[in-house]
């Protein structure tokens, strides 16, 4: 008599992190027999989050845990890692104000820049100081034109440019408050250059 044996297949899962630094992906067991159970853990790196998960694997996530129920055939799951997008606010004019924000780090006055979690909503809210005006809002926040609020997502590095003008006088002459001014080119500048801090920046476009 002919004796059949049968052995269960066993399939390889590939992990992989994009880009590499943007984090790490582990699966346990990284290779399994058919239909069995694979968890997958995902960590990203500092400064990044995950944005999504590609590949051949057919799972679902829940927090930073990708779950292949019915393992079935060889398959790969890349994780897709974002990184932090810069949030830089320069005020311009010869006027006084300040820009506060509705999270945490942007209160311009003192703090000007912040790292923001790519596509968050983030508003801006102008706040005119010292017998000055708001006049409006120029480089990634120019839609926001004179609107006192201004929203907008950080898809990419961003640079916002609020302007402040003095009032005039009944003299009809501006007030004149002592103030220090550093020129930059808004057109002509690297975002990686400009530190988070402080300084108020009068721009020469």
């Amino acid at each position: 008599a002919a004796t059949a044996i049968f052995n269960l297949s066993k399939y390889n899962v590939i992990s992989l992190s994009s880009p590499i630094d943007g984090g790490n992906i582990i699966c346990n067991p990284d290779s399994a027999y058919y239909g069995s159970k694979i968890v997958c853990i995902i960590t990203p790196n500092n400064g990044y989050i995950l944005q999504k998960i590609s590949g051949t694997c057919t799972g679902t996530i829940r927090y930073n845990l990708y779950t292949i129920e019915s393992y079935t055939s060889d398959c790969t799951i890349i994780a897709n890692f974002n990184s932090n997008k810069n949030l830089y606010i320069i005020k311009d004019g010869n006027g006084y104000g300040k820009i506060n924000s509705n999270i945490q780090g942007i209160d311009c006055g003192m703090d000007c820049g912040e790292k923001i979690p790519p596509d968050s909503k983030i508003i801006l809210t102008d706040i005119s100081e010292n017998n000055s005006i708001f006049v409006g809002w120029d480089g990634d926040c120019s839609e926001c034109r004179s609107n006192t609020e201004c929203q907008i997502t950080m898809n990419k590095d961003k640079i916002c440019i609020a302007r402040f003008n003095l009032i005039m006088t009944d003299a009809g002459h501006e007030d004149n408050f002592s103030r220090d001014i550093i020129s930059i080119d808004i057109y002509n500048y690297d975002v990686n250059q400009l530190s988070e801090n402080k300084m108020e920046v009068v721009t020469t476009i």
